[in-house]
């Protein structure tokens, strides 16, 4: 029997995304509800960013695919995956709503 809670068990990382889009006031609700978690000494150490135009996401999409493959570069992994691997999260966040 796991000592674990049932909803840390049930976690999931989200690959792909309904088309619909979220409501911005259920978008807010859950940001306020993010900082007021714990934090190391109350910093709250966390940014977040609610991007609602596809210019914004492609912004955000290019900006981390150029950070990643400089990091994947400096990590000697072969170009073939780099370009790969960017890809596939280019069109990842570009299909978010």
């Amino acid at each position: 029997m796991s000592s674990l809670p049932a909803f840390l068990e049930a976690r999931r990382s989200i690959r792909s995304y309904l088309p619909e889009s979220v409501p911005r006031d259920l978008i807010d609700t859950w940001i306020e509800a993010a900082c007021i978690a714990p934090a190391p000494h109350h910093s709250r150490p966390w940014r977040f960013v609610a991007i609602d135009s596809d210019t914004s996401k492609e912004d955000l999409a290019n900006g981390m695919g150029e950070r990643w493959r400089r990091d994947l570069t400096a990590d000697g992994v072969d170009a073939a995956l780099i370009d790969s691997l960017i890809e596939k999260s280019h069109r990842t966040i570009i299909g978010a709503p």
